[in-house]
């Protein structure tokens, strides 16, 4: 009788233990995953989603451009836009008396304002 009982305890230990294992592994494998998770979720609200807020107020802003609005080409050009070429996405800027520039719309870079420069 005596051994029976261990040799039923032995058969039935490690069956205990493997099934003890087998749970843990399946909370431990989403428990590995968590930081992760945490990781793209901060990437997320600090890097990708202020770039694109800034891409979205930058679209808006080439949109709003009109004759007459001062700007700022990527070269560091200021000027004042005098024709719009809604087809070729070109403006025409005038950077001094009689000087004339064709600008590509993606490269104006910012609105100039001297008011908001000296705030």
């Amino acid at each position: 009788m005596m051994l029976r009982l261990l040799s039923l305890s032995l058969f039935l230990i490690p069956q205990i233990a493997f099934a003890a294992d087998e749970a843990p592994n399946a909370k431990s494998a989403f428990m590995s995953f968590v930081p992760l998770l945490v990781i793209f979720a901060v990437f997320y609200l600090l890097i990708m989603r202020p770039q694109q807020k800034k891409a979205k107020e930058f679209t808006v802003m080439l949109d709003n451009l009109k004759i007459g609005t001062k700007v700022v080409t990527a070269g560091g050009i200021i000027g004042v836009i005098k024709d719009i070429d809604k087809e070729k996405d070109l403006f025409t800027v005038v950077i001094s008396d009689n000087v004339e520039v064709l600008i590509y719309k993606k490269s104006i870079t910012n609105v100039f304002d001297l008011e908001e420069k000296k705030a």
